[in-house]
């Protein structure tokens, strides 16, 4: 069963948020639903609709979809995860490239010092390969950095 809800806050450094359930009480979110179908990260105050599923620590909110935008979103580009969802693509030649790009994106952004764009790419790649190991190192990096 689908429920709408509005994102009350979100903190990408330790990968959780909580989601306002319309008449209802708030809901944890984990990192791997930080992003919604699209692989943009969800902002504070957005309006979303969601699933209550069985997280590893209890019922937590899962295959969240954004219905209205709070503002403009202010995290990375995700026009690799926008356009093509790499798990669907049946050649592993090219799901390798574009994996390839997007780690090579995550690697570049921390390097340069965008530590929260760093956070939100390696979100992205972990929503889709979520034991990428240098996305998680990056991921940990970043956070450390800033937290």
């Amino acid at each position: 069963m689908r429920i709408k809800g509005k994102v009350k806050w979100v903190n990408k450094l330790e990968g959780h948020g909580l989601i306002e359930r319309d008449g209802g009480t708030d809901v944890p979110v984990r990192y791997g639903s930080l992003l919604d179908e699209e692989g943009q990260p969800i902002e504070e105050g957005q309006t979303v609709e969601f699933e209550i599923i069985n997280g590893p620590t209890g019922l937590e909110a899962g295959n969240v979809v954004v219905l209205e935008e709070a503002g403009k979103l202010s995290g990375a580009p995700y026009w690799i995860v926008k356009s093509i969802r790499l798990q669907e693509i049946p050649d592993e030649t090219i799901r390798a490239q574009l994996l390839n790009l997007m780690t090579t994106s995550v690697t570049e952004t921390f390097a340069a010092g965008q530590f929260e764009d760093a956070i939100d790419y390696a979100l992205a790649i972990l929503a889709l390969y979520p034991e990428h190991d240098q996305a998680k190192d990056i991921l940990n990096r970043a956070r450390a950095v800033l937290g």
